[in-house]
């Protein structure tokens, strides 16, 4: 049960689901080559380096320069962490963004106004 948890947590944070599924996997045996992930998964491995690549953009799984490369994930905590930093980062982007974005929405909902007068009046000409 805690697995699910686990899984919908990841998710829940900005993960796929078969991203979710990549990092518990490796989070809790270590270091695995690809073939490996993918036969204990069932997962295609075009998946599978789709989701390892995203993984590694989000710094939460490291892989060796040597081929085949073994992957492993950083540890739990430092990946909340990770997460907990993206979020922050996100949340203080959208801050200092605010005031263009609500511009944006006003000039938007303006236009939309105009647009829906002029409708109105070719409307009662018919």
């Amino acid at each position: 049960m805690s697995y699910e948890r686990v899984l919908k947590a990841l998710v829940n944070l900005g993960l796929k689901p078969s991203e979710a599924a990549v990092y518990v996997f490796l989070a809790t045996t270590g270091s695995s080559k690809a073939m490996d992930i993918a036969k204990v998964l069932k997962i295609y491995k075009q998946q599978l380096y789709r989701c390892l690549n995203c993984l590694r953009e989000r710094r939460i799984v490291n892989a060796t320069s040597k081929r085949p490369a073994l992957y492993s994930a950083v540890p739990f905590p430092t990946a909340l962490d990770l997460f907990m930093k993206a979020k922050e980062d996100e949340a203080q982007s959208i801050d200092r963004n605010r005031d263009l974005i609500l511009s944006y929405w006003q000039s938007m909902m303006h236009l939309n106004s105009r647009k829906a007068e002029r409708l109105s009046l070719q409307e009662r000409r018919v």
